[in-house]
């Protein structure tokens, strides 16, 4: 015998949240789904997102003032972005995973486990046409944030963020060498006493960008007369590298500012490829998606290098809930 589905529970819209006031519907919903949250006399809350994950599995029936609340009443009213929050929240509950607001993220628990141990990791959702701010992927980088991106199909990929500690085995070339500038690069004629991690010995002559040049002229390796210069940003980035025994090329053909290597280049691929960007800067999440599927398809690690005060890498990388 084909066991009956169950009761549909009666919940009350006020605006805001629906509320389930039968004690033993609202028992049977925290119990079996673990949505929502519990209020006074055994009622249960739920907020818009959840209540519209609720309605579309039969688990709840709502009604307003009106009358009966649809899922675009759920959904419109409540702020900017609740169907993308909804959209993010409906495919981590559909993935079997216990979801609950947590300020203005979503406290994510692995699954067969649930309050009140802790969180897993916490969620942050955005659409793909919303660029992010520098600063608030810092954040997240900070805390290990998950960012759950909504495309225009309604389909989320999810990042993980976090801080960064690019290192190298590379120190600055050894020696002085003496370099002319030129329309937009740099040429060096003789380097004898270079390290040949910067280019194979006997390699002459040798032009470098501006930007490593300029990063090469930091450490006192270069002679290097006034002329253009390089974007800032990207030579304090590279100098960076540089001290921490990384070697920065152009990131071009990875569509990348810069690209990095742990060991020498010419017996090693680079490990990183580096997104050079100021806090103040919003980044589309299309380009953070296009580095972090190449820097995958290629074996790398995507680094975004924020030109703060006290320069900082975060890591953006594939994260499957």
């Amino acid at each position: 015998m084909t066991p009956a589905p169950p009761r549909t529970v009666p919940a009350r819209w006020d605006g805001r949240r629906a509320t389930v006031l039968d004690e033993k519907g609202a028992g049977r919903l925290w119990n079996r789904h673990a949505i929502g949250e519990r209020g006074a006399r055994g009622s249960l809350h739920l907020l818009p997102v959840e209540a519209a994950h609720a309605l579309l599995h039969g688990w709840i029936e709502v009604h307003g003032d009106k009358g009966p609340v649809g899922l675009a009443d759920l959904l419109t009213g409540n702020g900017a972005g609740t169907e993308t929050q909804f959209l993010a929240y409906r495919d981590l509950r559909d993935r079997g995973l216990v979801v609950r607001q947590d300020g203005n993220h979503w406290a994510v628990w692995d699954r067969a486990k649930a309050p009140p141990e802790p969180p897993a990791y916490r969620v942050v959702a955005a659409a793909e046409r919303d660029p992010v701010p520098v600063s608030e992927l810092a954040s997240w980088s900070a805390a290990g944030t998950v960012a759950a991106i909504v495309d225009d199909d309604a389909d989320v990929t999810y990042y993980r963020l976090g801080s960064a500690t690019p290192e190298g085995k590379c120190l600055p070339p050894e020696g002085r060498a003496r370099a002319r500038r030129l329309a937009d690069r740099v040429l060096v004629e003789a380097h004898d006493l270079w390290s040949e991690r910067v280019r194979p010995a006997g390699t002459r002559p040798v032009f470098l960008s501006l930007v490593e040049a300029e990063a090469l002229a930091a450490f006192g390796r270069l002679d290097l007369p006034r002329g253009p210069a390089a974007p800032e940003a990207l030579v304090r980035v590279a100098a960076d590298l540089w001290r921490r025994g990384v070697i920065p090329r152009s990131g071009y053909r990875f569509g990348t500012h810069l690209r990095g290597y742990r060991d020498d280049p010419g017996a090693a691929h680079a490990e990183y490829l580096i997104h050079v960007a100021s806090p103040g800067d919003r980044l589309p999440w299309t380009d953070i998606s296009r580095g972090v599927r190449l820097a995958h398809g290629v074996r790398k690690r995507f680094l975004v290098a924020e030109n703060a005060p006290q320069l900082r890498y975060h890591e953006v990388a594939w994260f499957r809930p």
